[in-house]
């Protein structure tokens, strides 16, 4: 069939229903990518005849294969070789010394049980992906040869128990994947993948110890160490991790108060931390030296009372789900702290998600029912040095069962915050602030893809959010007296302001907010009065209700020395 055809360099048959191949290809001495991906009947490799010398992609995904031929070592020229999906496919065959060309090797969700020793002759393999090879239990020491290797992702092997001993350095490794793995603790000579820079525990449900080697990691950039239960203590020497770790992962590690070791908080690199679903009680104050720290994760921590001083740097923050927070004395020192962001001399952007049983806080001056609110602006506001920014408020509140079906498909989407600004019937979008919730989701990486996961389960505690927006964030143009009108709007594209937190619940936006914040405050000979109750006509009553919402504002500032 292939005898007059040396000079085809690309042959794809994928989909098709062929069987095998015939003898014939091996004359395809031109052939560089060879696909026979999704072939369902493809069972057998046919012994190479003739020369392929040329070959550099052979791509056998999802096919019904069971071995290669023992001459698969005539393919020299071979850079990229998938078997990913070949759930009958159980040995991988002796590697010759020719085939050192190889540089990625996917073997996902394949029924090898292990790999050879010559795999050492793999020495140009920069990518081994062998997710969801539920008999793999182990690998062979020798991998450590391989010094242009550059990821390895196991994800989902379930069975295996241990990772190998690392007996020489492997400085070219940079991402290691174990998510679902049944390994028990990290070997100590982990330190010999001193390029390492990312690594991945997810969902590790019998590991019960990292090394204190990890602190050897030099390169480490993200450590997620997310859903291992059995986990109860954490390296002390994270400290030597400070001026390279920037993402840490600690989620649903059912961690206790004093099992979060004090060098978490000189992880002075540090831009992402997610804490969510643990046992502490309080952030201490020593998380104020995380200066670069831009989102801090402390969903469903059922006894998180207390957050007093924050990072001047962060500027997302969640607390969903933490009804201890919701207390008298917890919600105000709360308040008290965000105050004092909203003030810092660093006027920039800032979001929150936290508790919202209690709705919006009598204290906001401007509320609406609905996604939408607007506000006049004060005269002369884009001169008045005073007037510091806007705190906006979303009160969100679990969809019915009857509306649970119409939000699926707008879960896809981005919730949003819009901010516009008008003058009679002219408006112009100010902002555009997306509502990037993380409530019990997260990310999984391959080496060639990254998905979201949601955890097991769903809240259903109704949520706040609150967005700082600062005034100088207003574009020199519209900071003029004809521009007089505030609004902000949530939506999603599909559902006017719905999110999901969970695998199953969705929420809406029942009511919003918006408050002013001044660096002083004009009204402070009120501090210590309540408004005195009074009879008032039907047109003064919301203007009533702002004041006394203000002056109980003053007053909680004044309790708190702010």
């Amino acid at each position: 069939m292939f005898t007059n055809m040396g000079l085809l360099t690309e042959l794809r048959l994928d989909e098709s229903r062929i069987k095998e191949l015939p003898s014939s290809i091996g004359y395809l001495e031109s052939l560089k990518i060879l696909n026979l991906s999704y072939c369902s009947n493809f069972e057998k490799f046919l012994e190479i005849q003739g020369s392929m010398k040329h070959l550099r992609e052979l791509s056998l995904k999802e096919t019904a294969i069971k071995e290669l031929p023992n001459n698969i070592g005539r393919l020299e020229a071979l850079e990229i070789l998938s078997f990913s999906g070949c759930s009958n496919f159980e040995k991988f065959p002796e590697i010759q010394k020719n085939m050192e060309s190889i540089c990625s090797l996917s073997l996902d969700y394949t029924a090898i049980k292990g790999l050879p020793c010559s795999i050492s002759h793999l020495t140009r393999l920069d990518h081994l992906e062998m997710e969801n090879c539920k008999n793999l239990r182990c690998l062979p020491n020798n991998i450590c040869g391989l010094k242009s290797l550059r990821g390895i992702s196991l994800n989902g092997c379930s069975k295996l128990e241990a990772f190998l001993e690392i007996r020489e350095d492997m400085e070219q490794l940079e991402r290691l994947f174990l998510l679902e793995t049944a390994i028990t603790e990290l070997p100590p000579s982990i330190e010999h993948l001193r390029g390492l820079k990312s690594l991945e525990l997810i969902n590790c449900e019998k590991l019960v110890s990292l090394p204190d080697s990890i602190g050897n990691l030099t390169c480490l950039r993200s450590l997620f160490v997310r859903n291992c239960s059995k986990l109860h203590n954490l390296p002390d020497n994270l400290r030597s991790l400070k001026c390279c770790l920037r993402v840490l992962d600690l989620g649903g590690c059912n961690l206790m108060e004093g099992e979060i070791p004090h060098d978490l908080w000189c992880l002075s690199s540090l831009e992402y931390l997610d804490i969510s679903d643990n046992y502490i009680r309080c952030i201490p104050v020593g998380i104020s030296q995380l200066s670069k720290l831009r989102t801090l994760l402390m969903n469903h921590c059922p006894m998180l009372e207390e957050i007093t001083e924050l990072p001047s740097s962060r500027t997302w923050m969640e607390a969903h789900g933490c009804p201890c927070l919701e207390t008298e004395t917890s919600s105000s020192l709360l308040w008290s702290s965000l105050l004092k962001r909203f003030k810092s001399p660093i006027q920039w952007k800032f979001n929150i998600v936290i508790p919202g049983s209690s709705g919006i806080p009598e204290w906001v001056s401007h509320q609406r029912m609905g996604c939408e609110v607007k506000i006049k602006l004060p005269m002369n506001w884009y001169e008045d040095n005073n007037l510091l920014g806007f705190v906006l408020f979303f009160h969100h509140v679990p969809h019915d069962d009857d509306e649970c079906e119409t939000t699926m498909y707008s879960t896809m989407f981005i919730p949003q915050c819009i901010l516009t600004i008008s003058h009679g019937d002219q408006y112009e979008q100010l902002d555009n602030i997306c509502f990037y919730h993380r409530c019990k989701r997260y990310w999984v990486s391959g080496l060639s893809y990254d998905s979201m996961y949601y955890d097991n389960g769903d809240t259903s505690d109704p949520a706040l959010w609150v967005t700082y927006f600062p005034q100088i964030a207003i574009p020199s143009k519209y900071r003029s007296r004809k521009w007089n009108y505030f609004k902000a709007h949530f939506e999603t594209p599909m559902d006017r302001g719905s999110f999901r937190c969970g695998d199953n619940a969705s929420f809406k936006v029942k009511s919003c907010g918006i408050h002013l914040i001044y660096a002083q405050d004009h009204h402070q000979h009120n501090h210590n009065h309540w408004p005195q109750s009074s009879t008032e006509s039907p047109g003064d009553t919301e203007d009533h209700r702002d004041k006394k919402r203000f002056y109980s504002f003053q007053r909680m500032k004044a309790f708190f020395n702010l």
